[in-house]
């Protein structure tokens, strides 16, 4: 997926490698590319840790209809619908607020 994250345009490549467990690469036109990128739903509280290692970022993100847990719970079972690509994507661009709270 693709699209505004703040101030930068980001493409994203996302494969999931687990239920609930993500790789990511991301691009920023020109500026920079992250390949080391690491997405996890959190089984005990549902959030979407992202966490570039390379960059120093981690972020905790939920999404706003709280589905998260469902969402993994269906994913364990092989009974999501949809790619792992397009749930992250849906949860990138349309339900998830960043807490932006770095954690140690």
């Amino acid at each position: 997926g693709e699209g505004w994250f703040g101030e930068s345009y980001v493409r994203q490549e996302v494969s999931q490698i687990a239920p609930g467990k993500y790789c990511s690469v991301a691009y920023v036109k020109h500026v920079w590319i992250m390949g080391d990128g690491h997405l996890t739903i959190l089984p005990e509280c549902g959030s979407l840790e992202v966490h570039f290692p390379a960059k120093g970022i981690k972020e905790y993100w939920k999404r706003e209809d709280g589905r998260s847990l469902e969402i993994l719970q269906l994913a364990k079972k092989g009974r999501l619908a949809g790619s792992s690509s397009e749930i992250v994507e849906e949860d990138a661009h349309q339900g998830l607020d960043s807490d932006r709270q770095l954690r140690p």
